[in-house]
């Protein structure tokens, strides 16, 4: 029987959910919050940046901070230093706590919103950090008006029950957590369908396994991309490379591939907002004019991919896949492509909010140093390129 989406509009507010699971807090946990002085003065600052013009589309890159999901270098810049102070390993039990609060609320589309994860509207997040931020300020007896209701009334707070991060297995659950669906210009993937549960790969816990560590201690092998960058690397025969980008939440990537006659694979990997398409599209029609990727020579092979954000989909025999969002920007950047590369069909990688499955956000493209092995990529999809 296929799964029943639903929304529940008697569901509680932002504000309300996040005081529900704040009073159920034992009295220990709820004072290491509030006498965690690095978490007070980095708040505050969190709010103002959101709230100041049109930074706050960076709400799920703050969000996903506060959660634990990326580390502090991939925030915005501005944010860098201020989220370094919170990166200590002494600061771990209260960001277990953190994640908690910060994630309240953030799986209200029935089983299929809890079981994928759903990105937040900036406003709600924004919410969610002002009245956490207020309350940090509270007398440990005073936690908030339900308490004092509640103890008045002689009953217990209601204890909301945190969402896990695992999901356990279960016969309902049969929508692919992954599926590629691309208008008919597009080529499919060649990528397998995955299973939705938590997959045991080094790609599926990033950053934590060290890659960004690896990028930032500058290891030759490992090239980071970060929002709002294009960054293009070529790979001479006998040489092994990753390219990678993290925290896409909503956010587009486009790859190109090259591979030339004499083994040599160049690779441009771009990673842009919603706000900055026009950027990203001129961004890869820059590198497909370059020697880098060569589009003029018949001798080089090319491959293109749209990492992009998608939507789940039912179809008339109950079946699920994952439907690109953008059909308008896809289209831009497979017009873009043409141009150059007029027998090239861009191929689509859609994903879905899928941070609390315990799936990365990333995306890695691994060139393996034998020019007879194909490029392969990870993350969020998995798969072989043509070459």
């Amino acid at each position: 029987m296929p799964l029943s989406i639903f929304s529940s509009h008697s569901s509680p507010s932002p504000t309300q959910s996040i005081e529900l699971r704040f009073v159920a807090l034992k009295p220990k946990v709820s004072a290491a919050l509030k006498e965690c002085g690095e978490l007070k003065t980095l708040l505050p600052q969190f709010i103002e940046f959101l709230k100041d013009g049109t930074n706050v589309c960076h709400s799920e890159h703050v969000a996903h901070f506060l959660m634990g999901k990326i580390d502090a270098h991939q925030l915005p810049q501005r944010l860098h230093a201020l989220g370094e102070t919170f990166n200590s390993h002494e600061h771990q039990s209260v960001k277990t706590e953190l994640y908690e609060l910060v994630a309240t609320h953030r799986h209200d589309s029935g089983i299929m919103g809890f079981f994928f994860g759903q990105a937040e509207p900036p406003e709600k997040t924004i919410a969610k950090l002002e009245w956490l931020n207020a309350h940090l300020y509270e007398k440990p007896d005073s936690n908030s008006a339900l308490l004092t209701s509640s103890a008045a009334e002689g009953r217990r707070p209601e204890t909301v029950v945190p969402q896990v991060r695992g999901v356990q297995d279960s016969a309902t659950l049969q929508a692919p957590a992954f599926m590629l669906q691309a208008p008919a210009f597009m080529l499919p993937a060649h990528a397998q369908t995955l299973d939705p549960r938590p997959q045991a790969s080094e790609h599926n816990r990033l950053p934590e396994t060290g890659w960004c560590a690896r990028a930032k201690n500058k290891d030759p092998a490992v090239t980071e991309v970060w929002m709002e960058q294009s960054r293009t690397v070529e790979i001479l025969p006998g040489q092994k490379a990753e390219v990678f980008t993290a925290s896409l939440a909503g956010c587009t990537a486009v790859a190109v591939l090259s591979k030339h006659s004499n083994g040599t694979r160049s690779v441009t990997l771009s990673h842009y907002m919603p706000t900055s398409k026009p950027a990203q599209l001129s961004e890869l029609d820059h590198a497909l004019n370059t020697k880098s990727h060569a589009t003029a020579n018949p001798e080089v092979q090319h491959e293109i991919y749209v990492i992009t954000p998608g939507d789940l989909v039912q179809d008339h025999e109950g079946k699920w896949s994952m439907r690109a969002r953008d059909a308008a920007h896809i289209a831009a950047v497979n017009k873009t492509v043409q141009t150059r590369l007029p027998e090239i069909q861009v191929k689509v990688l859609s994903y879905g909010n899928a941070e609390d499955t315990g799936k990365s956000t990333a995306f890695i493209l691994s060139i393996p140093s034998e020019t007879e092995k194909p490029v392969r990529y990870s993350g969020m999809h998995y798969g072989a390129c043509g070459f």
